[in-house]
């Protein structure tokens, strides 16, 4: 049995072949840009990425599986690196980073969020999560747009909440103002597929800014 990703546009499928965790098999549609699938258009092997998911705290047992069985395969499958924060927030929430090329991410995400909804954590719904992106600070205004017109349509057509953090990276590793950061963090709310388009719509605007190659990395 297999999931199927099948590129939009596209007549050649990403196989994955799966134990059946889900039951039937199923097939996901990407919604994407080459360029997001990980095929840059700059020659070279396409940049890591990392985003951090945030999840319930009592669905981290079940995404680790018995013995690390179920994030092994996640990893395996979306050829990501996984990394859970020993600790939850005070929102009892735990902190899942996904580090991979956006192919990976997509990937990830999908099992993430299917198996808390598999499992029961977000009731009869569709995960309703939040995904964090670092992205650089130059750009910050282009995605917020003149008096937010820009961050108002994406999330009108996306579905999704995006919040600008007041929060981010210097090159000291320092808290700042916006000018002051490296890195702003971007938080993006919502289901998966609508979740996607959006990290997808902040993903293209970096791209026509000329920041192919900073956004949003992960770093050692």
């Amino acid at each position: 049995d297999v999931i199927e990703l099948l590129p939009a546009g596209s007549h050649h499928g990403i196989q994955l072949p799966l134990e059946t965790p889900y039951g039937q098999p199923i097939q996901l549609p990407y919604y994407g840009s080459p360029w997001l699938l990980g095929r840059s258009r700059r020659r070279g092997p396409p940049r890591l990425e990392a985003a951090s998911i945030y999840i319930p705290n009592a669905a981290t047992g079940a995404l680790i599986g018995r013995k690390g069985q179920y994030i092994r395969m996640m990893k395996r499958f979306s050829e990501a690196d996984l990394r859970i924060s020993m600790e939850a927030t005070v929102d009892d929430l735990r902190k899942l980073t996904v580090i991979g090329t956006p192919e990976a991410q997509w990937k990830a995400q999908y099992f993430i969020h299917k198996k808390i909804y598999s499992e029961g954590f977000s009731g009869f719904e569709a995960p309703f999560l939040t995904t964090e992106m670092s992205v650089p600070s130059e750009i910050v205004g282009r995605i917020i747009g003149r008096k937010g017109v820009i961050v108002s349509e994406i999330q009108r057509e996306t579905s999704t909440l995006i919040d600008v953090a007041g929060s981010g990276r210097k090159a000291g590793g320092a808290s700042g103002d916006f000018g002051e950061l490296e890195t702003v963090e971007i938080r993006v709310t919502g289901t998966f597929f609508c979740s996607q388009s959006a990290q997808r719509h902040i993903r293209e605007i970096a791209y026509r800014c000329g920041m192919e190659s900073r956004v949003p990395y992960a770093r050692n």
